[in-house]
């Protein structure tokens, strides 16, 4: 898995890719409550048959308000799903995340 990612302003971006397809991720800064969240994900997978031509399963969500935290402080639980669409929830085992707020020159820490 190759991971990839960055911030910009309010928003940061992971994207996670792998040999059959990727996830991506899409984070937002909510300043009026301190917190961030995951307010957008995309799946892309691709799926070959034997007797078949490959298929690719894509589906996104940009209406998300999962996986809240208060900047500062992390995120961390056992199992989590994440509805994408009706007909994908991700599911999240031993998730840890930590919300920082970067300087507006980009510095951590």
């Amino acid at each position: 898995t190759k991971a990839q990612g960055g911030c910009e302003g309010p928003h940061s971006h992971l994207l996670l890719s792998f040999p059959y397809g990727q996830l991506s991720f899409g984070f937002k800064q909510d300043p009026l409550q301190s917190a961030v969240y995951l307010n957008f994900m995309a799946v892309e997978y691709n799926v070959s048959f034997p007797q078949a031509v490959q298929w690719t399963f894509s589906v996104q969500n940009s209406s998300l308000r999962d996986l809240q935290t208060p900047l500062g402080q992390s995120f961390s639980c056992r199992n989590a799903s994440i509805i994408v669409s009706p007909a994908l929830h991700l599911d999240l085992l031993s998730l840890k995340l930590q919300a920082a707020q970067l300087s507006p020159s980009g510095g951590f820490g």
